[in-house]
Formats: C-alpha cells, structure tokens, sequence
C-alpha cells in the first residue's frame, strides 16, 4: 500500500490480497509474511520496521526474500550524491504519510535510501516487484536497487505511468505477476516458477493489457503502451544465466 485516494487503495488492496492467497496457496507460511496496507504503509513502516521483522525471523543469506510495493512513484528533483542516474534525476515512491490521512507528494523514500536498506540484507535470493509510475527509474542507476543477488520487475518504464485494470479492480502488472504464480509463468514445465519466467509471461500481457487501457482512459485513437523491465542480477550481474526460483505450482 502507500496511497491516498480511493481508486489506487482499492487496486493496491486487491493486489496484495490476492498475492498473499497466492502464496499461502502455494507453500509459504503466513508467519513468513510481514504485510503493509494502507496507512499501515508509513515511511518508517517500510524503511524500519519491514526490514527488522526480517532479521527477526532470522533472514540469511540462503532464504529467498520477496519484497512487493505498490504506490504512487515519480521523478526527483534532481540527483542525490552518489551522482548515479542516466537521466539526472533520482527516482522516488510516496509512503502513506498520516499527516496528511494519505498521500503527500511532499513524503517520499528515494531510490537510493531503499536500495541502503536493501544492502542491509544477508539474502543472496532476493526478488523484488515493483508497481509505480517511472518505476524503471528504480533500476537504471548504479546506486540503484538493481544489485548482485537480486531479479528486480518493474511495471514500466522510467518515462512511463502504470495503469489499471477496473475488472477485475487491479494494477495490470501484479495482475499478471499473480496470474503467473498460479502456474501459467511455469515456461518449462519444471514444477516451479523463477522470477525470470515470471517476466517473461507478464512482459507481453502487460503491453497489449496497457495499450487497450490507455485507449478507453484517452479516449482517443492511438493507445500509449506500459513496458516492463527486468534486471537480472542473479546469482550476479556477470552471470545471470541461471534462474532463481520463487514458487512452486503444486497446491
């Protein structure tokens, strides 16, 4: 969660919902999950208190941590030291910010803050999904969460916007992502899904899903497609050939 206005909580909400069925449903253990809604999804929530749950449950470098987000995302101002962005300017998400009963454009964590959290994890197997606007912005720097031991999806593009699905009531991409987990992303048939394979059934549905939106939003004759993005750096950057594994298929 992390957002302040009724049509983004609703898909934010469902989204979630259906993920954590999804992974129950799947094997996980519900005391292996540490959930945020709304405005449960404070700034320190995410930047504190998520990560030392983590290390409280004992998180090592063998576990694999799936970490989701959803809400508003945007461009920075500039770019903060490290001086590490393509395009000169550090990407931020907006936290739920109980000031303002929602969201305050003004409250944001930057790219390179959650990518400091992130360094702070023992785990060589982590995936990390990612639902805002410009949300390729959170990949593209050196600084950025797009680091060895991780496969990072993100819903579009830097100079993107992410759009929705009103039936049923979700955001596009973790709609496919969660259509994916329930066997369809399972490309070779092993009994499993790697979070390589989950980019790859989500990346085309996403496109053609986004366009056909962006028709009836616009209302005008040329659609505007959402592009997802991987980065793939497991078990490294320098070699990625390998898969990293996130869920069974069997119930």
């Amino acid at each position: 969660g992390g957002v302040g206005y009724a049509p983004h909580e609703r898909s934010d909400r469902n989204d979630v919902r259906r993920l954590i069925k999804t992974l129950l449903r799947k094997g996980w253990d519900e005391d292996h999950l540490f959930v945020l809604l709304e405005e449960e999804a404070t700034m320190q929530a995410i930047m504190n208190d998520s990560f030392s749950w983590l290390s409280s449950q004992g998180e090592d470098e063998d576990d694999i941590v799936l970490f989701f987000i959803s809400c508003h995302g945007y461009y920075h101002t500039t770019d903060e030291p490290p001086i590490d962005e393509p395009d000169g300017y550090d990407e931020l998400i907006h936290p739920w910010d109980p000031d303002m009963a929602g969201w305050n454009p003004d409250v944001f964590i930057l790219d390179d803050e959650l990518e400091e959290k992130f360094s702070t994890l023992s785990s060589k197997n982590i995936v990390v999904l990612i639902n805002t606007c410009h949300a390729g912005g959170l990949i593209d720097g050196s600084a950025d969460i797009a680091q060895d031991g991780r496969v990072v999806l993100v819903s579009c593009r830097a100079d993107e916007a992410s759009s929705r699905i009103n039936i049923p009531y979700q955001w596009i991409f973790p709609y496919f992502c969660i259509r994916g987990m329930w066997g369809g992303a399972d490309d070779n048939s092993d009994g499993c899904i790697s979070a390589e394979e989950l980019f790859s059934y989500v990346d085309g549905p996403v496109q053609i899903r986004s366009f056909i939106s962006s028709l009836f939003r616009r209302r005008v004759s040329v659609g505007v497609s959402q592009h997802p993005l991987m980065y793939d750096g497991w078990p490294s950057g320098q070699n990625n050939t390998a898969e990293l594994l996130l869920i069974g298929v069997q119930e």
